[in-house]
């Protein structure tokens, strides 16, 4: 089981899920200030093939929660508000997770694009914006292959949908 969390102090990282046959998916990518393993070390379970792995030079502090307990009836106000800002944190992750189900149920690579830079659009409020994956890194997101991501948003480009340069985009209507 995990027993420790970890906060990111610089760089940033993937949490991937790797299958028996190693196909990669990134769940998500975090950086500097955020944090991660917080679920798996308070319930005290292991996580089934999740890696974590460093995009670039980063810095981890890691907490040791190993004697730390949920349950205690004399946890203090420290502890309540540290319990109270990791469900917080919780929250907002599964509000992610749940945008990339939206994204990768989508039937089409072409549609699973759409909906990723549609969100990332409305997050950051314009229709130009720069997104926190690579190629690869976002073909591991949406769970298609590079090829055929890198395909169908050159087919975009040229339908007129989009432009882009490396993880900068700009949606046309």
């Amino acid at each position: 089981p995990i027993s420790k969390i970890g906060i990111i102090l610089s760089g940033e990282i993937n949490i991937i899920k790797e299958d028996f046959w190693g196909n990669r998916n990134i769940l998500n990518k975090f950086k500097s200030g955020e944090i991660f393993g917080e679920v798996f070390a308070l319930a005290k379970v292991s996580p089934n093939n999740i890696l974590v792995e460093t995009s670039q030079n980063s810095k981890i502090l890691f907490l040791d929660l190993t004697n730390f307990s949920i349950d205690n009836e004399n946890n203090s106000s420290e502890i309540l508000k540290f319990l109270s800002n990791i469900f917080k944190i919780s929250l907002k992750k599964n509000i992610l997770f749940t945008e990339k189900l939206e994204h990768i149920t989508k039937k089409t690579i072409r549609e699973k694009i759409i909906s990723y830079l549609s969100t990332e659009a409305l997050k950051n409020r314009s229709n130009s914006f720069f997104i926190k994956f690579d190629r690869q890194e976002l073909a591991d997101y949406l769970f298609v292959e590079r090829s055929a991501l890198s395909r169908e948003l050159s087919s975009m480009k040229k339908d007129g949908l989009i432009e882009y340069n490396k993880n900068y985009f700009t949606l046309i209507k």
